[in-house]
């Protein structure tokens, strides 16, 4: 539904004034624009699940369990700029 709403304001706002983007829609903007947005709605839910109070006693285990994927993470996404 959110993703729904995101998609429909910038192509309402284009269709009431005209002219606000510097080049028309295309075909795949839509498809894309959805898929992106879906997309860091996952990676934000992942990244609340990370960051919330981890289920084991020792203090030293809790942060290696938040700490070790958010590293991972960036690690990832470090070598993806590379590419």
């Amino acid at each position: 539904m959110v993703t729904l709403v995101f998609l429909s304001n910038p192509l309402s706002l284009d269709a009431a004034s005209g002219g606000v983007y510097d080049r028309p829609v295309r075909v795949m903007d839509v498809p894309g624009g959805g898929a992106a947005h879906l997309a860091c709605g996952a990676l934000g839910g992942a990244v609340a699940v990370l960051s919330t109070a981890p289920r084991v006693t020792r203090r030293a285990s809790g942060a290696a369990a938040i700490a070790a994927p958010l590293l991972l993470a960036v690690a990832r996404a470090r070598t993806a700029a590379r590419c």
